[in-house]
């Protein structure tokens, strides 16, 4: 009897493998893992490379032409800022070019990888399959976090007077990310038939005690009780409860976006807000591009 695999299996199943460690895996193996979003955006380049060379084209749609063109533009000023300032004796070394190129378009391309692999595969039986682990996975996770709160097996981090719960995530935004991706692959199950399951979700999520996180939480709802009616409003008022939210996200968590844009000494200082401060200081030397 002869065993044969589908490559569409391996493609699924590979896939699956991907999604679920990058998502729930990533700091707990990072000395394994850390590489992989960067090798698989780059195994996707060269996949895509190499099918527009034997196919010679490949059919986009009219949003993807919208985000090509934006990328595109974003390589242009790339390319041009290193050329000026190199010919204002900076040069920036070619492997920082490299990397910053993959960081950039690494998740369009692997875009674009999977819908040419699409066609050798069912997406919606993996897209099935993410949904079916993905809730065990939460059930298994809740399990750990109970264990935790009475034994306090992993590491806290305080924040608005509370110790936020970060289980084996290194950060808590791991912990956050893992619980909205959780949230996103079981919303189309749950949205009619169990909400509290949905909002429990939520819940759990809430103790990383995370700011984009209450911000996700907030346009969960919004989308869930309003949906419907947010495409019937007109684009002003639209616009208006959007800046009403931001404004309101803003009163709330004000001390904690302060941060991004002021430090008192470099020692001390958050890395977002120096890059934020030193990036007018190198935009403005090699104006008008940048570096």
């Amino acid at each position: 009897m002869q065993l044969t695999i589908k490559s569409s299996k391996i493609l699924e199943q590979g896939l699956l493998l991907v999604i679920l460690a990058l998502v729930f895996l990533y700091d707990a193996f990072s000395g394994a893992l850390g590489f992989l979003d960067e090798l698989t955006g780059f195994i996707s380049f060269v996949l895509l490379f190499f099918y527009l060379a034997i196919k010679g084209k490949m059919k986009f749609y009219r949003k993807e032409y919208y985000i090509i063109l934006f990328l595109g533009v974003i390589m242009i000023i790339g390319f041009l800022s290193n050329y000026f300032a190199y010919r204002n004796g900076y040069i920036t070394e070619s492997a920082a070019i490299i990397s910053d190129f993959i960081n950039v378009y690494k998740a369009f391309i692997t875009y674009l990888a999977i819908r040419i692999l699409s066609y050798s595969f069912d997406s919606n039986k993996v897209l099935n399959k993410i949904a079916k682990y993905a809730e065990w996975i939460f059930y298994i996770l809740v399990f750990i976090i109970v264990i935790d709160f009475i034994f306090t097996i992993f590491p806290r981090a305080p924040r608005y007077g509370f110790n936020s719960i970060e289980l084996f995530f290194k950060h808590g935004s791991r912990y956050a990310f893992a619980f909205s991706f959780i949230f996103l692959v079981l919303l189309p199950k749950y949205f009619k038939s169990n909400k509290k399951f949905l909002f429990f979700i939520l819940i759990i999520g809430m103790l990383s005690l995370r700011v984009k996180f209450f911000g996700f939480i907030m346009v969960s709802l919004i989308f869930i009780f309003y949906g419907k009616k947010l495409f019937n409003i007109s684009k002003l008022y639209f616009l208006i409860i959007i800046s009403s939210i931001g404004l309101l996200i803003f009163w709330i968590f004000q001390d904690k976006i302060l941060e991004y844009f002021t430090f008192e000494s470099i020692d001390d200082a958050w890395s977002r807000a120096i890059i934020l401060y030193y990036s007018v200081i190198i935009g403005n030397d090699f104006f008008p591009l940048g570096t």
